[in-house]
């Protein structure tokens, strides 16, 4: 009876840490799927706010948008060995079974792997900034007719305001290429509260200084066309929601693979 008893007991704590499992990883999937919803929604909210100019000015968004996009998959094989690496190594430092020693070298390791991701990080995307600065007509021209070249080129160049949506596109690559990484370090840290509420923030960012700017824009067309067009302002806004993204996320991977006290 005891040894009956004993595996019943067994069974019941199995049955318990499965249902446990199940319910965290259904709660990781909604915190994921609302992290993603916010991201979704601020290309959807730019696109809007672009499509409400001209078709002009949608091309244009719509060629900063592909190369936006297209330049992520680059850093994105870097984040990705940061959240498969720095998961394996996070496991083994919060082994129960490990002792102090072991768990600040496991530290010291997954450390050394943020710096030299970030390193690679800032190489791939000042590359690919470089390449945008000085071979912007050859990339432009990858999406073009010669037809509506020269529409197009005036907009992405925003010729008639100090600052261009081109120029914005350059800035953001290195922001950018620190937002994919913070995304694989809190990936493999699990923590994905964190970055369902880094993602909102950002996004609230975005609402408002993209608010600002069409707020500012109805009141004072003149004066706010001659330092930002609306295509401008939107990529603005979205760089400045990747800074809150990198800043933040970066922040915590740093904190939460930090060395203990004791080591």
């Amino acid at each position: 009876e005891a040894l009956l008893h004993s595996y019943d007991t067994n069974e019941d704590d199995d049955n318990v840490n499965i249902k446990n499992m199940f319910y965290t990883f259904l709660a990781d999937g909604v915190r994921h799927f609302v992290r993603s919803l916010a991201l979704q929604a601020s290309f959807l909210a730019a696109t809007l706010v672009v499509a409400s100019v001209d078709s002009t000015a949608l091309a244009a968004h719509q060629i900063i948008l592909t190369l936006w996009l297209v330049t992520s998959y680059a850093v994105d094989g870097v984040a990705d060995a940061v959240t498969i690496l720095g998961s394996k190594l996070s496991s083994a430092r919060d082994n129960e079974e490990q002792e102090d020693e072991r768990r600040h070298e496991y530290t010291i390791k997954i450390r050394h792997l943020l710096g030299r991701a970030s390193v690679h990080a800032v190489a791939i995307s000042s590359s690919i900034a470089l390449a945008f600065a000085f071979a912007p007509h050859s990339t432009v021209r990858l999406f073009l007719r010669q037809a509506d070249h020269d529409k197009v080129m005036s907009d992405l160049f925003g010729r008639g305001s100090r600052v261009s949506p081109w120029a914005v596109l350059i800035a953001a690559q290195p922001i950018n290429a620190f937002a994919f990484l913070a995304d694989g370090a809190l990936a493999a840290s699990q923590s994905f509260g964190i970055a369902r509420n880094i993602m909102c923030w950002g996004l609230l960012v975005f609402t408002v200084v993209l608010g600002t700017y069409l707020a500012a824009q109805k009141y004072h067309p003149s004066e706010t066309h001659e330092y930002l067009t609306t295509l401008a302002a939107v990529w603005t806004a979205k760089t400045l929601m990747n800074v809150v993204r990198s800043s933040s996320g970066m922040a915590h991977s740093l904190l939460f693979w930090a060395p203990t006290p004791s080591s």
